[in-house]
């Protein structure tokens, strides 16, 4: 499907005459989704009581229970965004998908203004949200579902999220809001202090919901970075504020890198298998996805202030700033060097999250550091050539597993 196509399916009014599918079919499709998208190490626990989800993805825990409740508009709802990702997830043929997600859109619509946020109208809009990835070109859809949900919960009081089935959606969405922000380079709602505090009150963070806590300040520096570069003849001041900011938060990343007080060196290798692919006898074999899934991020989120830094001072070379990080201090030449550390070792832990049985949680969380690393290294294409053919590789493998937005979120087209 083209990006004109999604496009007209956005903005055009659907007939929900779809017939709704009938209860024993929704729960049919809920299995197959969880089984499609939750990682095989992961699933004996989705369903359990777990005050700490270890994965984002643990969100699909909460439809069973949702299902379960009396007949009404928003369970119907559900159950057509159920429907939609079933599809997108199954590959269905593309007409037949297209035609089960625009019901869903229009019923959610119906909706989505007129009523509070309620948990069926929240995990309604998740499915279509998962289901755009399953979309040629899905940037705007993707927007548009993330940024209409997170309206939705900045508009109601942050202790709602405390528990229960709300606290498992927000969970579940801190990663796409975050993923969002850092797309648009605009800020977003949880770097909010009462957004990082309270739904996690009473409760263990997990080592994923506590990175984003740390670098959900990001998105508003780059949003910052971008005003400053529009306006005519910012002074130094200026420039050096958000340079300060991203050193700031490079620092505490550092430092909450080490609270993890896990040794990446100890982390076994995977043997060499095939001489052609990139530094195979390198391959990261992580100790279990959750870690898999943060320092990938983590590396993403030091790409990101690294290059931004490396943009300014080349843009403002009279600026004379010294780049202190912990026990060190580094060079605008250092900070070249360290992005590339860093989109190497994404190449060398990725591999590990699009195995099969990471279901597509694992693969779909690949995408920020291939993007990221695929941007290091198309910053000198010939020289990292081989490094830019591996996460092409990657990219097609992704479009082979459904994810078809992969393309157009990695390569930006």
């Amino acid at each position: 499907m083209t990006a004109r196509s999604h496009t007209k399916i956005l903005n055009t009014p659907y007939s929900t005459a779809t017939q709704t599918p009938s209860f024993e079919t929704t729960c049919n499709q809920v299995e197959s989704i969880f089984k499609a998208f939750v990682p095989q190490e992961e699933r004996s626990s989705i369903y359990q009581v777990h005050p700490t989800p270890q994965i984002c993805g643990a969100w699909i825990g909460v439809l069973p229970k949702l299902l379960q409740g009396p007949d009404s508009r928003d369970k119907k709802v559900l159950s057509l965004a159920i429907e939609t990702l079933f599809a997108g997830i199954t590959k269905k043929p593309c007409e037949q998908t297209i035609q089960t997600y625009a019901a869903a859109i229009d019923a959610v619509r119906m909706i989505e203004n007129s009523e509070p946020l309620n948990p069926l109208l929240a995990a309604a809009i998740m499915c279509l949200t998962l289901a755009e990835l399953m979309l040629p070109d899905s940037r705007s859809g993707f927007a548009m579902h993330v940024n209409g949900i997170a309206r939705l919960f900045q508009a109601n009081d942050s202790s709602r999220f405390t528990s229960g089935v709300l606290q498992g959606l927000f969970d579940g969405y801190r990663p796409l809001f975050m993923l969002q922000a850092l797309q648009s380079r605009k800020e977003t709602f949880i770097a909010m202090d009462e957004w990082i505090r309270i739904p996690f009150t009473n409760r263990e963070v997990s080592s994923m919901q506590s990175l984003i806590s740390e670098a959900s300040s990001l998105p508003s520096i780059l949003q910052q970075t971008d005003q400053i570069l529009a306006s005519d003849k910012p002074s130094l001041n200026e420039v050096l504020e958000p340079c300060k900011k991203y050193i700031e938060l490079l620092s505490r990343i550092q430092t909450w890198e080490t609270s993890l007080q896990f040794d990446l060196r100890n982390i076994q290798r995977l043997p060499q298998s095939n001489p052609t692919e990139v530094h195979p006898s390198l391959r990261i074999k992580f100790p279990n996805i959750t870690l898999a899934n943060v320092y990938t991020q983590l590396w993403s989120y030091r790409i990101i202030c690294a290059l931004e830094l490396m943009d300014l001072v080349s843009r403002f070379p009279e600026m004379d700033l010294p780049l202190y990080l912990p026990g060190c201090s580094l060079s605008v030449r250092d900070v070249g060097e360290l992005t590339e550390n860093h989109a190497v070792k994404i190449c060398c832990g990725i591999e590990y999250l699009v195995r099969d049985d990471m279901g597509l949680y694992g693969p779909a969380s690949t995408l920020l550091p291939l993007q990221m690393a695929y941007r290091v290294f198309g910053m000198d294409r010939l020289r990292n050539a081989t490094y830019i053919t591996f996460i092409e590789g990657v990219v097609r493998h992704l479009v082979e597993k459904g994810l078809q937005c992969a393309p157009y979120l990695v390569y930006g087209k």
